[in-house]
């Protein structure tokens, strides 16, 4: 998301663009084909992050729904003890979700679910 020195509105890395709008996984996500279920934690981060980059450059309008979707229809996952949960997860997704906020998208979430994602993240923190 590193703006081009001539012009701020335009993406340092247009080709990691081109490959976010050309490398979206069929169920809406970004991250690995035929991902085991339990590293869905995993793929939300991945998809939480482009589609805050395809969002920020204002491109994707597609992209960015159906990565939303993705997000929304497997936000249990971010709750959910059995899933294996990648390295820094507690910190990162929360902060995406306030990000893409910050953006104007959205997710439905609860408003009780962010804030336990956010008190889990500070917890997390603090150790």
């Amino acid at each position: 998301m590193i703006p081009s020195t001539n012009s701020p509105s335009v993406p340092f890395f247009p080709q990691c663009v081109n490959w976010l709008l050309d490398n979206q996984l069929f169920d809406g996500s970004w991250g690995l084909p035929d991902c085991h279920p339990l590293l869905l934690k995993d793929a939300l981060l991945s998809t939480s992050a482009c589609v805050l980059a395809l969002k920020q450059w204002g491109l994707g309008e597609e992209q960015i729904n159906r990565g939303l979707r993705f997000i929304e229809s497997n936000i249990a996952s971010a709750y959910d003890e059995n899933q294996h949960s990648p390295i820094g997860f507690d910190i990162v997704f929360p902060s995406l979700v306030e990000s893409l906020q910050s953006l104007g998208i959205n997710l439905s979430l609860g408003a009780t679910s962010l804030e336990a994602m956010i008190y889990k993240r500070e917890m997390e923190i603090r150790r």
